[in-house]
């Protein structure tokens, strides 16, 4: 349900409403700035059990079916988040799967836990903590950081031995054969080097800087998992009932080299983890460090695709942000693990494979995602069509002194037509006509909307270019409050959704949809 309220909105124009003849700006669809109803109207929530949500689970359901059918899947698994909860599920959801390289990705995790915490930091070379941690660089002289472990930048080999468990468990042992390796690549190439073997000497990298002092297996468990609510996932394999897999290798441990794919799970646990990283956890780890670590640190040439720290981001077509992904793959087990935070979505899924080199689990999410980003723009739309759209009719106005510019300005009438566009957001289109100190000129154009600060329900309004959009949506505010809380901008918008009106402070507009 949605609570009336206002909503303020501020709009940028390249040319100002104040010039001294009639404005057409250029189209808004120039710079596209997509909302969803979770991002302007903070309390509002959807009903998952409507007739729209109802027919995405059908078709999902057969996206499932026909995925399973064709790759002969037996034991799987697969949940759909939105926001911050499951929205549909099948399979086996409560049953352990390996998870294999997802592991990569809570290693991870916690060297950022560890770096907030002030007990390291991303760029400290590795041997500063592991000081028995060397390896050949042909490239020169040069330090193997945390931060490079974790986006596999640092040219570190796969694997220190087959089949990714290790020769031995004892360390001293491992480093001493580490030191007689070789870099594949130099470090921070532009191609990052996928390295098993990096990420398990990150795990214990970090573990010399846990305070208590703590293995990376207790710090997983106590520290990540435990303040999840994971409490069906973990990193010691005995006595766990796992998903049937008749893999001779399906239990291997893999002793040192863990911190790289030794985690088990279930789909209702990685659930829980889509949603921390879809809305973080106080307390865990900070807001910015989770965009840190699923940002791109270095996108291919074709600009499809990037590594993070260390998760694998794609695009769909016709997306233009990524989806931030990992996959594991162990002995039999697949796993994919995604999120598309545009959408608020996330997806998991787990499976035994008995076959080798069929379509993977990536392949069912990726069909998710293509149903699910859509539908849900569609659900959206109408959600901010019956909240926003409309014709207001300005009224005429008596002449006032701007508060945002040194003039006299009169409105003499006109419409602001609000409009929802799938693509391209909440549009505006002006046709006002003022008298600005005087002399008559018209405010025109089609604009975007802008989400400001959805505490305080505001928003920036633009058109043109993007790279022209951001330069400019802070211009011209308040002259007798300037940048304070209760400034206006030169075309801020105010929405009261009660009224279902708009006034525009700077040139004193009251604009009301007619009944």
């Amino acid at each position: 349900m949605i609570t009336p309220k206002v909503v303020t909105i501020v709009l940028w124009v390249a040319l100002s409403v104040f010039t001294l003849q009639t404005a057409r700006l250029a189209s808004a669809q120039e710079c596209p700035f997509v909302l969803t109803p979770g991002a302007v109207l903070p309390n509002y929530t959807y009903d998952y059990k409507s007739a729209p949500f109802v027919a995405l689970y059908g078709r999902l359901d057969k996206i499932v079916a026909e995925f399973t059918a064709n790759n002969s899947l037996v034991n799987y698994a697969v949940a759909v988040v939105h926001r911050n909860q499951t929205i549909y599920s099948s399979g086996q959801t409560s049953t352990p799967f390996r998870v294999a390289s997802i592991t990569k990705t809570i290693t991870s995790l916690g060297a950022l836990m560890l770096r907030d915490q002030g007990l390291l930091k991303l760029d400290d070379p590795v041997n500063k903590y592991l000081p028995g941690f060397s390896i050949i660089n042909p490239w020169g002289e040069h330090n193997t950081t945390i931060r490079e472990l974790m986006a596999h930048t640092a040219g570190i080999p796969l694997t220190l031995c087959p089949f990714l468990h290790t020769c031995t468990d004892v360390e001293s042992e491992i480093l001493q054969q580490i030191s007689g390796m070789e870099l594949v690549r130099p470090p921070w190439s532009r191609e990052p080097v996928y390295s098993n073997l990096g990420i398990s000497i990150l795990g214990h990298t970090w573990e010399k800087a846990t305070s208590p002092s703590m293995t990376w297996a207790e710090f997983v468990q106590e520290k990540i998992l435990k303040p999840l609510d994971m409490t069906a996932s973990g990193v010691n394999l005995n006595n766990v009932v796992l998903a049937d897999n008749a893999n001779p290798f399906a239990r291997q441990d893999l002793g040192w080299s863990a911190p790289a794919a030794q985690m088990y799970s279930t789909v209702d646990d990685l659930a829980k983890y889509l949603v921390f990283l879809l809305n973080g956890k106080p307390g865990l780890i900070s807001k910015s460090s989770i965009r840190e670590w699923i940002r791109p640190t270095k996108t291919f040439a074709d600009g499809k695709a990037a590594y993070g720290m260390p998760w694998e981001l794609r695009k769909l077509e016709n997306q233009t942000d990524f989806i931030i992904a990992k996959a594991g793959d162990i002995n039999g087990y697949r796993t994919q693990l995604a999120i598309y935070p545009p959408s608020e979505l996330g997806i998991a899924v787990t499976t035994v494979y008995t076959l080798p080199f069929l379509p993977g689990p990536e392949r069912l999410a990726d069909d998710f995602f293509n149903l699910l980003i859509p539908g849900l723009q569609e659900i959206n739309q109408q959600v901010l069509t019956d909240t926003y759209a409309g014709v207001y009719n300005c009224v005429r106005t008596l002449p006032i002194k701007s508060p945002t510019r040194n003039v006299t300005v009169q409105v003499l009438g006109g419409t602001i037509t609000v409009e929802v566009n799938a693509t391209f957001g909440l549009l505006a289109t002006l046709e006002v006509p003022l008298i600005n100190d005087g002399v008559r000129s018209v405010a025109g154009g089609v604009l975007s909307l802008l989400l400001k600060d959805a505490t305080r329900n505001s928003f920036f309004f633009g058109s043109g270019p993007c790279i022209w959009f951001v330069g400019g949506i802070s211009a011209t505010p308040d002259l007798t409050s300037p940048n304070s809380p209760d400034s206006v901008y030169n075309e801020e918008f105010i929405f009261d959704l009660q009224t279902k009106s708009i006034s525009w402070p700077a040139v004193g507009a009251q604009c009301t949809i007619s009944a």
